[in-house]
């Protein structure tokens, strides 16, 4: 009988059942300081695995609302987009949260509005995916239509 990888499937797998398939592998935890590392064990291997190989952004989307307190313009240090621009955008209500706006990710218009800095000082919900340790935004759109 042949054994079944644990890795192979991970990225079809919920939390909940890499923490169930880990505590078949590794045993049930019988302390809470066991069962909170098993926990946080799975929470980690679940984001890492919703991540795609290739680039390493998140294949999930996240939301946050916020008002956009300061825009930032930056360039790119070092990498295959050297030189060129991205945003910073800082919200501050009612969370401290740093986005990152590249036009690649973005609409046209909605990279405009970021550019010309039409956004700031709005409430909107802000759509993200993870990237690395930073957060990767891909929509934003006023909080009212958020119904």
């Amino acid at each position: 009988m042949e054994k079944n990888n644990f890795w192979e499937n991970c990225a079809n797998k919920s939390k909940e059942e890499i923490f169930d398939e880990l505590s078949v592998i590794l045993g049930n935890p019988k302390t809470e300081i066991e069962q909170a590392c098993l926990r946080n064990i799975s929470k980690k291997i679940s984001s890492y695995y919703g991540e795609t190989k290739e680039n390493g952004i998140s294949s999930r989307v996240y939301m946050m609302a916020g008002v956009v307190g300061e825009i930032s313009e930056r360039k790119f240090k070092d990498g295959r987009n050297v030189g060129k621009n991205y945003f910073e955008l800082q919200l501050s209500e009612p969370t401290k949260l740093n986005l990152l706006a590249w036009p690649s990710f973005l609409e046209e218009k909605k990279w405009q509005q970021i550019q010309n800095l039409v956004i700031k000082g709005q409430n909107l919900v802000f759509k993200y995916r993870n990237w690395k340790t930073n957060k990767l935004v891909i929509d934003f759109y006023p909080q009212e239509n958020n119904v």
